[in-house]
């Protein structure tokens, strides 16, 4: 395809197909990635999401981290309440119906990557492109998964090949800088082009969520894609979505001794006591100002993470404490100006409950079809805000029941 398409012999292009070549044949998450020559070719929101944390918030996380387990669990993880990653995806994935295009491979990495990938990033992306458009670019997510799951998919080559090869495409066929979102997401440990901490709380939250957005590969699942809106705004989709998925995940990252996590970030950067709501807050709060781009990818995340077979997040049982009132308000206001729906429902209670919006969740991807899964995820999130149950993933909160003692994966 290169020999004839002078578009693809491009500086940028060039860079886009040497990252994928490294990603295919020496998968890893190393920060050395972030100093490859292909990463002159980052987009615009890239780096302006780089210049809003420098390395001062990575090390305050890490530190945030080492501090939750030593003085609020005597220095023992696994007496966090929380899901063992490996063996929730080991027990549930072969009842995740992926999408054909990553057919016939039925491996770990297509799994992984499509329920990690494929299957949020496309209903995030639907906020303003077509089904179609949202399902083909959802892939540019997959080359840096490659990166991320190295540790126990580095023997899925050919897998790798298809993952990359599903991703330029995508970004070929959209134009724009699509090449560039791809070269983006090499850049999981950058430790950004900020100094300081940053000023005021709402300012260092910021830091915190662009690093996060960094670290987690968010950056092409903006309006910013399709040429909507200002770089400000395109800047909101990326941080919320991994944000909202720190939420769910915050048990299971400390469990592992994994300090890349947002409400880790935020309990290491401003030593408050319940980092948890803080950043709940502050999600929402971001959503009434930016409702679209906060509301469909917090509905997109919560579909992703209650249909997975890898995070189990609808394994946590326990009692919790009633809600916060002011978080209701703002979720509700925040729904009412994306013209969403205010109806909370309750998620599915185990992997098996979620067997039917997997069902439509492929055939979204497949056939661009539309099942409105972005509003039962928003409506899923509204009953976790509006019962109290959201606390139930808060790691210093008690009442959660047991559930692993192991962390393999983070």
């Amino acid at each position: 395809m290169r020999r004839h398409d002078s578009k693809l012999v491009s500086q940028t292009w060039r860079d886009c197909i040497a990252y994928c070549r490294a990603a295919i044949m020496a998968p890893k998450d190393h920060p050395s990635r972030a100093s490859a020559p292909w990463v002159r070719s980052c987009s615009e929101l890239q780096r302006e999401l780089l210049s809003k944390y420098g390395p001062e918030i990575i090390e305050a996380a890490r530190a945030g981290c080492a501090a939750l387990i030593n003085d609020r669990f005597e220095g023992q993880p696994h007496k966090i309440p929380h899901i063992d990653k490996k063996r929730s995806f080991l027990s549930n994935w072969h009842g995740q119906p992926v999408g054909d295009s990553l057919l016939p491979q039925r491996n770990i990495l297509a799994t992984a990557a499509y329920e990690a990938g494929a299957l949020p990033c496309h209903l995030a992306m639907l906020a303003w492109g077509t089904p179609e458009q949202a399902a083909r670019l959802s892939f540019i997510s997959h080359v840096p998964i490659c990166d991320d799951y190295a540790s126990f998919t580095e023997s899925d080559y050919e897998a790798r090949i298809r993952h990359a090869a599903l991703a330029v495409g995508a970004a070929y066929a959209f134009g724009g800088w699509a090449a560039e979102a791809i070269i983006d997401g090499s850049m999981l440990q950058a430790t950004g082009t900020g100094t300081g901490l940053g000023t005021g709380e709402a300012g260092l939250i910021e830091g915190v969520m662009s690093w996060r957005a960094v670290n987690g590969a968010t950056v092409p699942y903006t309006s910013y894609l399709f040429g909507k809106g200002t770089l400000a705004e395109g800047l909101i989709a990326p941080q919320v979505f991994t944000a909202v998925h720190d939420l769910f995940d915050w048990r299971s990252d400390t469990a592992a001794r994994n300090h890349e996590n947002g409400v880790t970030g935020v309990y290491g950067v401003l030593g408050v006591e319940d980092p948890f709501h803080v950043y709940l807050e502050a999600i929402l709060e971001t959503a009434t100002l930016y409702p679209v781009h906060a509301t469909w990818t917090t509905g997109a995340m919560t579909v992703g993470h209650y249909t997975a077979a890898r995070y189990g997040t609808y394994d946590y049982r326990g009692k919790h404490d009633s809600c916060c009132d002011n978080c209701v308000r703002l979720l509700r206001e925040a729904t009412a100006r994306a013209n969403l729906a205010w109806k909370p429902e309750i998620p599915p209670r185990s992997f098996a409950e979620g067997h039917e919006y997997r069902n439509l969740l492929k055939r979204q991807i497949d056939q661009y079809e539309q099942h409105d899964m972005v509003q039962k995820g928003l409506s899923w999130f509204q009953h976790l805000v509006v019962t109290g149950e959201i606390w139930i993933f808060d790691l210093l909160r008690e009442g959660v029941e047991p559930i692993d003692v192991e962390a393999y994966w983070v």
